[in-house]
């Protein structure tokens, strides 16, 4: 038996707007941000990804400052791309590609700063350790932005995110094989760009 009405539930954060950033999930703020247009919803979103996205971009672009540009760019693109959002890839993979298409479109933008005027983010393909010229470090990375995109993913996210085979595993939502397969296709098609940057790649 009750002793008096029950009071109406009105605490709940989602509704009321007064959950913090690691209350709900990144599926449910780009609902609410794409589906209400709630923009603080939007804000704790990239608030939550901000360090990993500015650091994509800064190992690519290769200047703090650019690398702002870089992300605040890509997150007006995240914001436009929300509704077409649907979940098959996790919002930190997707946004990391925005990022990663933004960051390579600016290495193209002449004339201040283009890709050969940039150090090379990539260690392993370093061109001071393989002798190949500034010149090259664009094609290098014209080589990067043509790969396909299951393997350009991958590769970008092993060797600018910093991501382990296992974490790009299950960012993606592949088998370790598959990440270690990728990469090797990946690497394969790079390799020969820096053996003979003007040989061309497809």
């Amino acid at each position: 038996m009750t002793t008096g009405a029950e009071p109406p539930i009105d605490d709940d954060p989602s509704v009321d707007g007064s959950w913090g950033p690691s209350e709900l999930p990144d599926i449910a703020l780009v609902a609410r941000a794409s589906e209400l247009g709630d923009e603080s919803a939007f804000t704790m979103l990239l608030d939550r990804h901000a360090d990993r996205l500015h650091a994509v971009a800064l190992r690519i672009v290769g200047s703090p400052e650019d690398a702002e540009d870089v992300v605040q760019e890509a997150s007006l693109r995240i914001w436009r791309g929300l509704a077409g959002f649907r979940g098959d890839a996790r919002f930190s993979t997707w946004s990391h590609r925005i990022v990663t298409n933004v960051a390579l479109d600016h290495l193209r933008r002449p004339p201040a700063a283009t890709a050969t005027d940039r150090p090379a983010r990539v260690d392993h393909l370093d061109p001071a350790r393989h002798s190949i010229g500034r010149e090259a470090v664009g094609q290098l990375w014209e080589a990067v932005a043509s790969l396909p995109p299951a393997q350009r993913t991958c590769f970008l996210l092993s060797e600018v995110a910093g991501m382990a085979h296992d974490e790009i595993a299950r960012e993606l939502a592949i088998t370790v094989s598959a990440v270690k397969n990728r990469l090797y296709r990946a690497r394969t098609v790079l390799a020969a760009v820096i053996e003979d940057p003007d040989s061309g790649h497809t």
